[in-house]
């Protein structure tokens, strides 16, 4: 005799933030791999110039250009999640807020998309250690590294 049973009730789903997945439970560095203005392309060519953002296990976050990186010259805030996770909220020192929405994210890359006055623009993050997630970079020089960032 097979018994089988089920619930009938309707569960009320609920988003969690992906705050993990930003800040690894410490902190974790993203280099802007991509900046979409209304479709261009605007990411700088010159590596160095490219904005890097530290998510903070407390909710902080830090900017700055990759060649300021580790200066004390980065601009800083607040971050959360909307209700439904899928809003990216900054709040900055200055009082100043923009609201990211979430277009893909996942412990690697994040997308995330700011409409700001007449202009859409999309961003695309990579995590700065990917080796982490390399089997093989021991074997590769930092050179050879760098091209995967």
């Amino acid at each position: 005799m097979v018994l089988l049973c089920s619930c009938d009730r309707q569960a009320e789903v609920i988003k969690i933030a992906p705050y993990e997945l930003f800040h690894d439970n410490g902190a974790k560095v993203w280099l802007l791999k991509s900046q979409m203005v209304n479709g261009v392309e605007k990411i700088p060519t010159d590596r160095k110039e490219r904005w890097t953002i530290v998510f903070y296990k407390d909710h902080t976050f830090v900017i700055n250009k990759l060649k300021s990186f580790g200066n004390w010259s980065y601009q800083q805030g607040n971050f959360s999640f909307n209700k439904n996770a899928d809003t990216l909220i900054y709040k900055w020192v200055s009082g100043d807020e923009f609201k990211h929405q979430l277009i893909d994210f996942n412990n690697t890359s994040f997308k995330s998309l700011l409409v700001h006055q007449s202009d859409s623009i999309e961003f695309t993050y990579t995590c700065m250690d990917k080796r982490a997630y390399r089997s093989n970079y021991e074997d590769e020089t930092q050179e050879e590294i760098s091209i995967y960032y």
